[in-house]
């Protein structure tokens, strides 16, 4: 059998739970309202949109600061290539000056051979030519003496 015995039955406790729900759903409206209307949830609501600016602020702070950070390493990267190409530059200077040297020194390491080369053929050649004249004068001179024996042997015979 069914809780409800008349039509009548039904249709009241259609209208006491009906109000009941219509009552509890203002009530809910009215305190959900003065919920949202509260000083302490709006402080709240406040402050955690200062807090989120704040957050915001700092992440924009440190995006400028990495900006500035690139921006310096950038710098430093860019100061460190030059330096590195004047290392460079002057490496290839050296490197040209030393190979400039060794040609000037093979070059009179070759005029002071030839020079040496010369004076000794020339030292030869002035020897040669000593000896060539001594010898006339040597053969003078043992003539000389010659003559000058066979005089004496003359002179003796006489």
């Amino acid at each position: 059998m069914s809780p409800f015995t008349s039509i009548f039955d039904l249709f009241g406790a259609f209208i006491y739970y009906g109000t009941l729900l219509l009552l509890l759903t203002a009530l809910w409206t009215y305190s959900l309202s003065e919920m949202l209307n509260a000083p302490i949830i709006a402080q709240s609501f406040r402050v955690l949109k200062s807090q989120q600016d704040d957050q915001h602020s700092l992440k924009l702070e440190l995006a400028k600061i990495d900006l500035e950070k690139a921006k310096v390493e950038m710098e430093m990267a860019k100061e460190n290539m030059k330096a590195q190409m004047e290392m460079e530059k002057l490496s290839m200077e050296r490197e040209t000056n030393k190979a400039k040297m060794d040609i000037e020194t093979a070059t009179s390491k070759a005029q002071l051979d030839m020079q040496q080369e010369t004076l000794e053929n020339d030292i030869d050649l002035e020897y040669k030519k000593f000896q060539a004249q001594s010898k006339p004068e040597t053969e003078v001179q043992e003539l000389k003496n010659e003559v000058e024996r066979l005089k004496n042997q003359l002179e003796e015979k006489l």
